[in-house]
C-alpha cells in the first residue's frame, strides 16, 4: 500500500510538471510580477463609480497590458545580460522558500485588495451621491477578471499550438524559426480577415442599424410644435419625421412665451428654434443650407441673438444649455442646430471625427455671412455653444483662441474633451500659479474655466478674477468629468490635473497615476459619465444657467434659481 503510494506521487508531480511545461511554457516572470501590481491598482478608485461588470473588463486590461510591458523589460535585461556576460543561480532550498512567498503573498492581494477596493468605491460613490457598490460586486468584479483572462489564454493557447503545427506541416525543410515566423504571418492574416468578417463588420453593422432604429423613433412625450416658430411645425419645410429623434425631442422642448412670461415678469417673445437632419441621405452642406432656410423663415436674423448649437453625434442638444439660453433673453432669441451623424458620440468620435468639424465650420461661416449681409444697427449677436464632441466640432472651427474671439460675441462649452486643440492651447497658456482643472487665462479677461458658479468670477482659491470684457467665453468642466480629461498621453505620462490638490470637494478624487492602468479607468469612466447624479462627471445641467448669464452680460453670480427650477419642472 505504501509503496503504490509512494510511486504515485512521483507519477503525480511528474504529471503537473509536464501540465505546466505543455501549457504555461515562456510566461514571464518580471510580466506575471508587473501583471499583479496592476491588478492591485486597477482596483484603486478613479474619477467615478463603477460596476463590477466594468470593473473586471479594467482589470483583466489593465494586468494584460503591463504584462507585455514586463516581458520587453525581461528581454532587454536577458540582453544585457547576454552582452555583459552576467550569470546569476539560486539554491534549491532558497528558490522553494521564495516560492512559498510569492504564492502566499499573490493570494493575500487577491484577497485583501478586493476588501480594501470596497470601501474605496464606497468612498467614491457618496462624494457623488450615489449608493455604494457591496462587497459582494467587488468580488464578482474579480471573478470577471479571472474568465476574461482563462478565455484569453485558452485562445493564446490554441495559437500557439496552431502555430507549431503549421510550422510542422510540410515546411519540415525550413528552419525551425522560419517556419515559425511564416506559420505566424499565415495566423495573423487568417485571423485578421476573421475578425473583419465575423467580428466587425457585424459589430458595425448592427451600430448603424440601431442608430438608425433609434432615429427614427418618436421620444416620449414629443409632438409636432404648434408654433410656426419651430422647425417641424406644419408651416416648416423641415418635416416632423426628416428631423430624427434628438431633433424632434430639440424642437418639441423649451419654453414658449407665456412662460418666459410668468417666470421672468415681463412680456416675452416666442422662442425661434430651427434644426434640420439627416433624411433622405442629405450631405452636410445640404443640411446647413435647410437650416439657414428654416432661419430665414422664422425670421431668426431679427432677433436679438442667434445660438449656433453643434450637436453630438446622434444630433443631441443639451436642453439646459438651449432653454437657459431663451430664459436669459427673453424669448429674443434663435437657436440653429443641424444633424451631421446617427451613430453615439463615442463611436461617431472612433468612426469620424471630420463631420462635427465640417458640420460646425458649415454652420458658423453660412449664419455669419447672413450677420454680415445685414446693416450694422440690425445684426443680432452671435454665440456658440456645443457639449463633448459638438464643442470639440465647434471649437476647431477656429484657428486660435483671439480668432474665435474676434468672430462671436460669446460662448459656452460645456465638457470639452481635453484633446480639442483650442482648449488645450489655453490650458498650456494659463496663468503661474492656477491650476490645470481650473486655469486662469489673462486673468479672466475673455476665457474663463469654472465647474460652478463661485469660479465663475474667482479662481479655484478664492481670488476675484478681473473685469470680464467682451466676447466672453466658458468652458464648464467637472474635476471628474473623464471627457474633459480622457487622453491618450495618460498611457505612460501622468498629468497636471491628477497631481493638482485644491479646495473643490471633487479635486479629492482618490485617483492615484499607474502607467497603463490609468487609462483604462478613465477610459471606461467615460462610459458611466452620464449616469450619475447632475454637477459630477458629464452632466452639466443647473450649472449652465449663471455661466450662460456671465457670457451675455449678466451678473453670473445673481440669484437664477427661479429658471434652474422652470427647467427642472419641464423634465418632470
Amino acid at each position: 500500500m505504501h509503496d503504490t503510494e509512494h510511486h504515485e506521487r512521483p507519477d503525480r508531480r511528474a504529471r503537473l510538471l509536464a501540465w505546466r511545461r505543455d501549457w504555461l511554457p515562456g510566461l514571464s516572470f518580471t510580466g506575471t510580477v508587473l501583471a499583479i501590481i496592476a491588478y492591485a491598482a486597477s482596483f484603486t478608485p478613479s474619477l467615478l463609480p463603477r460596476p463590477w461588470q466594468l470593473q473586471g473588463v479594467i482589470t483583466a486590461l489593465s494586468m494584460l497590458s503591463v504584462y507585455w510591458i514586463g516581458v520587453l523589460l525581461a528581454w532587454i535585461a536577458r540582453a544585457v545580460a547576454r552582452w555583459a556576460h552576467l550569470e546569476y543561480s539560486v539554491r534549491d532550498g532558497a528558490r522553494k522558500v521564495l516560492t512559498t512567498l510569492w504564492v502566499l503573498a499573490l493570494a493575500a492581494l487577491v484577497v485583501v485588495v478586493p476588501a480594501v477596493s470596497a470601501r474605496w468605491q464606497t468612498q467614491n460613490a457618496r462624494r457623488v451621491g450615489m449608493p455604494a457598490q457591496s462587497f459582494w460586486g467587488i468580488v464578482a468584479s474579480v471573478a470577471t477578471t479571472a474568465v476574461i483572462l482563462l478565455l484569453l489564454f485558452a485562445l493564446y493557447r490554441l495559437v500557439v499550438g496552431l502555430n507549431d503545427w503549421l510550422a510542422g506541416l510540410g515546411w519540415r525543410r525550413l528552419p525551425r524559426p522560419v517556419a515559425k515566423i511564416m506559420a505566424g504571418a499565415i495566423i495573423v492574416v487568417v485571423t485578421a480577415l476573421l475578425v473583419d468578417q465575423l467580428v466587425l463588420r457585424p459589430v458595425v453593422r448592427l451600430v448603424r442599424d440601431n442608430a438608425a432604429s433609434t432615429n427614427a423613433q418618436i421620444p416620449p412625450g414629443a409632438s409636432v410644435p404648434s408654433s410656426p416658430l419651430r422647425s417641424g411645425s406644419e408651416e416648416s419645410a423641415e418635416s416632423w419625421e426628416s428631423l430624427g429623434a434628438e431633433g424632434r425631442t430639440f424642437v418639441a422642448a423649451g419654453p414658449d412665451a407665456d412662460l418666459l412670461e410668468q417666470v421672468n415678469g415681463q412680456p416675452a417673445l416666442e422662442p425661434i428654434r430651427t434644426y434640420a437632419g439627416l433624411a433622405g441621405d442629405r450631405e452636410l452642406p445640404d443640411v446647413r443650407d435647410a437650416v439657414v432656410a428654416e432661419m430665414h423663415r422664422t425670421g431668426a436674423f431679427e432677433r436679438a441673438a442667434i445660438l449656433i448649437y453643434t450637436t453630438t453625434g446622434t444630433g443631441w442638444v443639451n436642453e439646459w444649455v438651449a432653454s437657459s439660453f431663451e430664459y436669459l433673453m427673453n424669448g429674443d432669441s434663435a437657436i440653429a442646430a443641424m444633424q451631421y451623424s446617427t451613430l453615439p458620440s463615442p463611436i461617431a468620435l472612433l468612426a469620424d471625427t471630420s463631420s462635427p468639424r465640417e458640420a460646425a465650420t458649415l454652420m458658423y461661416e453660412a449664419v455669419r455671412a447672413e450677420i454680415d449681409a445685414l446693416p450694422e444697427n440690425e445684426r443680432p449677436k452671435l454665440y456658440l455653444a456645443g457639449e463633448s464632441l459638438g464643442s470639440y466640432g465647434a471649437n476647431s472651427a477656429f484657428e486660435s483662441p483671439s480668432d474665435l474671439l474676434d468672430s462671436v460675441d460669446g460662448a459656452l462649452w460645456t465638457g470639452t474633451p481635453g484633446f480639442t486643440p483650442l482648449h488645450r492651447q489655453l490650458t498650456e497658456d494659463r496663468q503661474g500659479g492656477s491650476t490645470e482643472i481650473n486655469p486662469v487665462i489673462d486673468n479672466g479677461r475673455h476665457y474663463r474655466f469654472a465647474s460652478n458658479q463661485d469660479e465663475l468670477t474667482a479662481d479655484e482659491y478664492g481670488r476675484a478674477l478681473g473685469p470680464w470684457e467682451e466676447s466672453r467665453v466658458v468652458f464648464l468642466q467637472h474635476p471628474d468629468d473623464p471627457v474633459v480629461w480622457w487622453s491618450m498621453d495618460l498611457t505612460f505620462t501622468q498629468p497636471d490635473w491628477l497631481a493638482e490638490a485644491g479646495a473643490d470637494d471633487d479635486r479629492e478624487v482618490l485617483l492615484t497615476y499607474f502607467p497603463l492602468v490609468t487609462f483604462w479607468q478613465v477610459t471606461a469612466d467615460m462610459t458611466v459619465a452620464t449616469d450619475i447624479p447632475s454637477g459630477h462627471g458629464h452632466q452639466y445641467h443647473a450649472e449652465v444657467v449663471p455661466a450662460w448669464a456671465g457670457v451675455l452680460g449678466r451678473d453670473p453670480q445673481a440669484d437664477y434659481s427661479a429658471i434652474v427650477e422652470a427647467i427642472e419642472a419641464s423634465f418632470e
